[in-house]
Protein backbone atom coordinates (compact mmCIF):
# COMPACT_ATOMS: atom_id res chain seq x y z
CA UNK A 1 0.00 0.00 0.00
CA UNK A 2 1.25 3.48 -0.85
CA UNK A 3 -0.02 6.46 1.16
CA UNK A 4 0.65 10.13 1.72
CA UNK A 5 -0.45 11.64 5.01
CA UNK A 6 -0.44 15.39 5.64
CA UNK A 7 0.21 16.04 9.34
CA UNK A 8 -1.83 19.25 9.08
CA UNK A 9 -4.94 17.15 8.40
CA UNK A 10 -4.63 15.14 11.64
CA UNK A 11 -6.08 16.01 15.04
CA UNK A 12 -3.94 16.40 18.14
CA UNK A 13 -4.15 14.03 21.10
CA UNK A 14 -2.60 14.59 24.51
CA UNK A 15 0.27 12.21 25.16
CA UNK A 16 2.64 11.74 28.07
CA UNK A 17 5.28 13.81 26.22
CA UNK A 18 3.08 16.59 24.85
CA UNK A 19 0.72 17.08 21.93
CA UNK A 20 0.82 14.22 19.43
CA UNK A 21 -0.53 13.32 16.01
CA UNK A 22 -0.48 9.60 15.21
CA UNK A 23 0.46 8.57 11.67
CA UNK A 24 -0.15 5.10 10.17
CA UNK A 25 -2.02 3.78 13.21
CA UNK A 26 -2.83 0.48 11.50
CA UNK A 27 0.77 -0.79 11.42
CA UNK A 28 2.15 -3.27 13.98
CA UNK A 29 5.78 -3.27 12.85
CA UNK A 30 6.41 0.46 13.34
CA UNK A 31 4.71 3.57 14.79
CA UNK A 32 5.13 7.14 13.60
CA UNK A 33 4.12 10.06 15.82
CA UNK A 34 4.47 13.81 15.26
CA UNK A 35 5.21 15.29 18.71
CA UNK A 36 5.21 18.85 20.04
CA UNK A 37 7.06 18.42 23.32
CA UNK A 38 5.37 19.82 26.43
CA UNK A 39 5.75 18.63 30.03
CA UNK A 40 7.06 15.18 29.11
CA UNK A 41 7.11 12.44 31.74
CA UNK A 42 10.22 10.34 32.20
CA UNK A 43 9.54 6.79 31.06
CA UNK A 44 11.00 3.74 29.34
CA UNK A 45 9.92 0.82 27.18
CA UNK A 46 10.93 -2.82 27.62
CA UNK A 47 10.32 -3.81 23.98
CA UNK A 48 10.21 -0.75 21.72
CA UNK A 49 13.21 1.15 20.36
CA UNK A 50 12.43 4.82 19.70
CA UNK A 51 14.06 7.19 17.24
CA UNK A 52 13.58 10.94 17.77
CA UNK A 53 14.19 13.03 14.65
CA UNK A 54 14.09 16.73 15.51
CA UNK A 55 12.01 18.49 12.86
CA UNK A 56 12.07 21.96 14.37
CA UNK A 57 13.27 23.85 17.43
CA UNK A 58 15.70 22.86 20.13
CA UNK A 59 15.73 21.42 23.60
CA UNK A 60 17.22 18.61 25.61
CA UNK A 61 16.71 14.90 25.98
CA UNK A 62 17.49 13.01 29.16
CA UNK A 63 18.76 9.47 28.54
CA UNK A 64 19.07 7.59 31.82
CA UNK A 65 21.04 10.07 33.98
CA UNK A 66 22.65 12.16 31.23
CA UNK A 67 21.11 15.24 29.55
CA UNK A 68 21.95 16.02 25.90
CA UNK A 69 21.27 19.15 23.84
CA UNK A 70 19.25 18.46 20.68
CA UNK A 71 18.25 20.65 17.75
CA UNK A 72 16.79 20.54 14.25
CA UNK A 73 18.28 17.74 12.18
CA UNK A 74 19.41 15.59 15.14
CA UNK A 75 18.46 11.92 15.35
CA UNK A 76 18.40 10.22 18.75
CA UNK A 77 18.19 6.44 19.14
CA UNK A 78 16.62 5.30 22.42
CA UNK A 79 17.13 1.62 23.16
CA UNK A 80 14.71 -0.45 25.26
CA UNK A 81 15.08 0.02 29.04
CA UNK A 82 16.59 3.51 28.62
CA UNK A 83 14.79 6.02 30.83
CA UNK A 84 14.09 9.10 28.71
CA UNK A 85 12.37 12.45 28.63
CA UNK A 86 12.49 15.41 26.23
CA UNK A 87 12.56 19.06 27.35
CA UNK A 88 11.27 21.84 25.10
CA UNK A 89 13.32 25.03 25.05
CA UNK A 90 12.40 26.51 21.69
CA UNK A 91 9.37 24.94 19.98
CA UNK A 92 10.69 21.37 19.98
CA UNK A 93 8.92 19.30 17.30
CA UNK A 94 9.93 15.66 16.86
CA UNK A 95 9.05 12.82 14.52
CA UNK A 96 9.07 9.75 16.77
CA UNK A 97 9.56 6.39 15.06
CA UNK A 98 8.96 3.33 17.25
CA UNK A 99 10.05 -0.20 16.33
CA UNK A 100 8.08 -2.36 16.83
CA UNK A 101 4.89 -0.28 17.04
CA UNK A 102 4.38 0.89 20.60
CA UNK A 103 1.79 -0.98 22.64
CA UNK A 104 0.24 1.00 25.54
CA UNK A 105 1.38 -1.76 27.93
CA UNK A 106 5.03 -1.01 27.02
CA UNK A 107 5.03 2.42 28.74
CA UNK A 108 6.69 2.36 32.16
CA UNK A 109 6.73 5.66 34.02
CA UNK A 110 9.58 6.57 36.34
CA UNK A 111 7.49 9.00 38.39
CA UNK A 112 3.91 10.23 38.70
CA UNK A 113 2.86 13.35 36.78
Amino acid sequence: MTRIIDVKDLNYDEGHCGKIKKLFEDRKDVSFVYLEVDKAREHYHKITTEFYFVINGSGKVKLDDKVHEICQGNLVEISPNTRHKAFDENGLEILVVMVPALEPTDNYFVSDP
